[in-house]
Parts: C-alpha cells; structure tokens; sequence
C-alpha cells in the first residue's frame, strides 16, 4: 500500500476493473491526468474511479497502488467518484483470499465486500467534517490487518477472554438445549469492548428474528453498535460501515456479508448457527460466511467462535484433527434441559385422525388443555387437495386436524399461505395449533409457550437425494425441540416414523449429534464426500461443452481427483469432482478457467465446496 505522500505524488494508479473474465483479473495502469491531479483531487488507496477498459468507454474500478512508471500509451482515469477509500490493504487481502478460494476475479469478490456506496451520506459526512477522522482518543490502526496497538498487548498476554475463552484460535460451542445463546453472546462482546477489541458478529437470519441480534441491540450501546442487517437502509447501512473503518463503531452485526466489516482491532468473531443454509453465498463467489470468519481471525489473531447444536461436517472434521476447540456442555445438564422426545410407527396402535399417531394427539390435547400451544411439521407445503392422500402436505394435515380437533384454533405456517413479511394471523390470538413446513422453523417458535412440536413423515428427510439430508433434518428437529423446552416442564416432541433405528433419529432422541456424526462419518468416506473429501462443482448451459468442460477439469485436477459427469441438468450439464484439498483445486483450476473464458470456451461456472450438488442450476458461466 502506497503512503499518503506517495499518493499524492504518483503520477498513476493500479486499478482492478470491474470484470467477471478471470482473464482480466488483474490491475492495469493508469495515468492520474492532470485535470485531476491539479485540481488537488485525492486519489488514495481504495478509491473507487471511472476508467476507459478495452474498447469501452468507461467501467468501474478501484485503485489498489500508484505507481511512478507509466507504460507508453497508458491511458487517463477518467474521473474520482469517490475520494473515500472504500477498503484498506486489509479489507484487499481478505477480498483476494475469497476470490482466490472460491475462483472468482478481484472485482466480484469485491463487489460482494463492500456496500453500496450512498453518495449523500459522504457529503453528509463531508460537510459536518467527519469524513476519514478517527474519533477523539483512538489511536488508529487499519482494519483487516495485523494485530496492532493496545490488541496486540491484550492478545499477547494470552488472558482468556471470558468463560474460559482463549483469546484467538477457532472455538466451536455447542449450547445447551434452549440455552440462550444471546446472553453469552453479549457477555463475550462486552468483554472484547473493556479490552479495546473490535468485534464481529455474524448471524444467519436477522430479519427472521435473532435472539443474538436482539441481545446485542439492547445491551451494547447504539454509539459501539454498527447494524448492517437487511432490516434497515442503504443508507444506514453505509453509514454504519464507514463508521467502523473509521473506529467510531466497534461492534458490526449483520448476515453473512458483515463478516467483511472494517472493524478496527478485530479481537472476536462470532459466526452465530454455523452450519446454516443462510451463510453460503449464492452469487460469485461463493463464499461460506464460516469459512472467512476462520481465515480473518487466524490472520489478525483474533478469537473466532462458531455456534451450533448439529455441527457441519467441517466442524466435526477439524475438532476431530484437533485444529478446532470443542466447548461442549455437561451431558448431565443436557439431559435435565432437553424435552421428552417420542419416536413412533404411525402405523402402530391402529389409524388415527389427521394421519397423526394416537399420542401425537394426545400429546396435542394435553398442550391444548395446559392452556399452551403446538406445532405440527410437515414435509411439503400445499393445499388440502394437493398430491396423493399420503403426501402429508401442510393443507392436508391441516383440514384434517380441523376435524379432529374441533373449536381449536389451527394456522398454516408455509410460503403457500403466509407471504414473507406478513402479519402472522395467529398474533395476539391466544393458545393453538400451527401446521407448517421446515420454513417456518426459526430459533423463536411462531406462538408463545409452544412446548409440544409434532413431526409428521419424518421418513420423507431420509429419501431426498442430497447427501446432507439426514445431517439438515436433524438439525431442524434439534431447533424445534429447542422450543419445547425441558421435560420437566412439560417440553414434548413426536416423530412419526417408521425407520425408527436411523442415526439421525437416535441422535435426536438422545440429544447426542456426536451419535449422529460417529455414524454418518464412515459412510461418507466411503462415498468420498465431506469431510472425508471435498467437491467442487462444475456446470454450464450448453449440452455440447459438458466433454470439453470434463477433460479441462480432469486436466487442472489431476488423476486423484473423481469427475461425476457430465450429467444433463436442464437444458445443460453438470461435473461433479471429488477432490483432497479444496484451496488447492481452486489454484489448479484458475489458469484453465482464464483461459476458458479468454476464449469463450468452454462456457462454464465453478462452486467450491457447495453445500448441494443436485439442486436444480443456478446460471452463470465463466
């Protein structure tokens, strides 16, 4: 990174422009004309500017150095659209470590850092004298870069955190059974706070409700607390960045993009239910919000913590190479804080109404009568007529239970029946019955005091295709559990079905995922998949390049790598590749796919370590 005089005295910048083509994924020279440089117009490391880019008249870009050596026919920057830094050398390294992990270019990964930038809110700052000055006392340091300054000196000392923590290296906590996980939370981030630690806090649904966001919302003060969740503006959202690369803010929450936030002296970092769905990209690159959290904390010497009841399997493989802490509760205190859970035939004990075993019923009835309410999970949403008179849809289930249950107050909680962001029409409506889909399963159940959670088909996890259906399912019944509370108090959940003896079910019923894991990691190391190897998948839109894309990929790989493919997927193809090492499939494949998309063929996307491989293709080709 160029020193402040060495900007102001360059006679040209290294900008990374704004391209998909790994080809381009580089920096290109430009000079800083002097209509700018006259002007005394700043242009810093991160700026973002207008440049000319291969025929076109002008693209984005982002200045990453400056240079004094000027190639003969460079070209002009075009214009500074901001003067404001929108990243420092830390927040560059972490970008490039995502776009070289994943296989992307410099430019998409940044564009997946960093906010949208809101021009009003820098001449807002502008004006009121703010913009780049570190709040009064704050002695500076960058963010997203080495430990320095007073984080050094605390990390040094190797004094526990709080509870026990260390101070860096990765910590997986599992919590008890309906533990509250934002008390102990907030409690860690007030202690990183009193020792002048940034923090960083990741969440996977903080618009569907958190009980982590919620605690750190009322217990760290609004002056520390920078949201950066899609629950409030653009213009929020950007102010709250700024004010953490600035060190006005010390604390960022937020969904799996705050992981990037530019938190000054970055001491904690909190990946909040690890294994969700939510905190995998979906666009390129497709990061894990787990696995950046890890590589920042490893790289400025932070603590990172990681939560789950049901780990991911890369959880369970690196406590198991001891390269991970497990934090584990008291199997004693677990069991005294787990409900009663029930794992029945539906066939036994004769029919009964609604498709439902007689003692999901009862178990029904008694909650009813307690004055509590239930919730009824089913494996499809759809309407009463929907499918076969076996498919156990939420609208069967429901018109069913109507008729069992009669008087009783009885909702549909799926995408069929309640739109995102809708008024529930059960709130403020006292004690019920709610029959929803595995969508409706958040950390808070939908109804107050709702104790008794019955599984209709469970079988149906079992028969998906994806390798990770048992692990999902069980990680979904292990949070509606959690709302159930203890059975000493009444906490009571009833699986219906008939592979009684399947591991994810014992798991359950024991309130062990480690029984989960002792069984489910032989089979997937006989079937080469994660942990025991990783994937990296491969798909395009033309049935014509899946030969082409095959021997590319056999070639980067190499022969201990297994190709799946290809396999017509819609109207195109998809490879699946077992390979040993991930990071080092993604540096092997980098050169073929530049190479690929210099010459257009053939037309195809990558995704390491995707969480599905026979989800229907998303697009996108490199």
């Amino acid at each position: 990174m160029a020193s402040d005089e060495g900007a102001r005295t360059a006679a040209g910048v290294q900008v990374v422009v704004d391209t998909p083509l790994l080809h381009l994924d580089r920096p290109f020279t430009y000079r800083i004309p002097p209509a700018i440089a006259e002007a005394g117009t700043p242009v810093p490391f991160g700026a973002r500017v207008k440049v000319p880019f291969s025929g076109r008249r002008s693209v984005d870009g982002w200045v990453v150095g400056h240079t004094a050596d000027l190639p003969e026919g460079v070209k002009d920057v075009l214009k500074v659209v901001s003067p404001l830094p929108a990243f420092d050398a830390g927040t560059l390294r972490v970008a490039r470590w995502v776009a070289d992990r994943y296989v992307s270019t410099l430019s998409d990964a940044l564009r997946l850092v960093l906010p949208p930038r809101v021009a009003a809110v820098e001449k807002g700052r502008a004006a009121a004298g703010e913009a780049g000055a570190a709040p009064k006392g704050e002695a500076g340091g960058q963010a997203g870069g080495e430990p320095s300054g007073d984080a050094r000196d605390a990390r040094d000392a190797r004094r526990p955190l709080a509870g026990g923590l260390p101070a860096d290296g990765v910590v997986w906590w599992r919590p008890l059974p309906g533990e509250d996980r934002g008390r102990r939370i907030a409690n860690l981030v007030e202690a990183a706070l009193a020792r002048g630690l940034g923090v960083v806090v990741v969440v996977p649904e903080v618009v569907a409700g958190s009980p982590v966001a919620d605690a750190l919302r009322s217990r760290v003060g609004a002056d520390d607390l920078a949201d950066l969740s899609g629950a409030g503006s653009d213009r929020e959202r950007y102010r709250c960045w700024l004010d953490l690369a600035e060190g006005r803010r010390r604390v960022a929450l937020g969904g799996r993009s705050a992981v990037f936030a530019p938190v000054r002296r970055l001491g904690l970092v909190v990946v909040d239910d690890e294994a969700s769905h939510a905190l995998k990209e979906q666009r390129t690159p497709r990061y894990h919000a787990r696995e950046v959290a890890v590589e920042r904390a490893r790289a400025e010497g932070a603590l990172c913590l990681l939560t789950a009841t049901v780990p991911s399997a890369a959880v369970v493989a690196a406590v198991k190479e001891k390269r991970w802490k497990p934090l584990l509760p008291d199997r004693d205190r677990v069991r005294r804080a787990a409900p009663l859970v029930e794992v029945v035939d539906p066939d036994d004990e004769g029919p009964a109404g609604a498709r439902l075993h007689p003692r999901a019923l009862r178990a029904l009835r008694d909650a009813l009568r307690r004055g509590e309410s239930g919730y009824v999970l089913v494996p499809r949403r759809g309407r009463a007529g929907d499918g076969s008179p076996t498919a156990r849809t939420a609208g069967q289930v429901a018109a069913q239970l109507g008729k069992v249950l009669p008087g009783v107050k009885l909702w549909r909680l799926d995408r069929e029946a309640i739109e995102a962001g809708e008024r529930p029409p059960w709130e403020g409506a006292g004690p019920g019955v709610v029959v929803g889909t595995v969508a409706g399963v958040k950390d808070r159940p939908p109804l107050p005091r709702c104790r008794t959670v019955v599984v209709v088909a469970a079988d149906a996890a079992f028969g998906q295709a994806e390798v990770r259906a048992g692990e999902e399912a069980l990680r979904t019944w292990c949070r509606a559990a959690a709302w159930c509370g203890p059975r000493g108090r009444g906490g009571h959940m009833v699986v219906q079905a008939r592979d009684r003896g399947h591991h994810a079910l014992q798991a359950l019923t024991r309130w062990d995922p480690d029984h989960f894991w002792r069984r489910e990691l032989p089979r997937r190391a006989e079937l080469g998949f994660p942990p025991a190897r990783s994937l990296v998948l491969a798909e395009g839109p033309e049935e014509a390049d899946g030969p082409a894309a095959f021997e590319l990929l056999a070639a980067a790989l190499g022969p201990k790598a297994e190709l799946l493919g290809p396999a017509p997927m819609g109207r195109g193809w998809r490879i699946i590749a077992k390979v040993d090492d991930a990071p080092a499939a993604a540096r092997a494949l980098r050169p073929p796919l530049a190479e690929a998309a210099r010459t257009g063929s053939p037309r195809l996307s990558v995704e390491v370590d995707p969480l599905e491989v026979l989800a229907a293709p998303r697009g996108g080709t490199t």
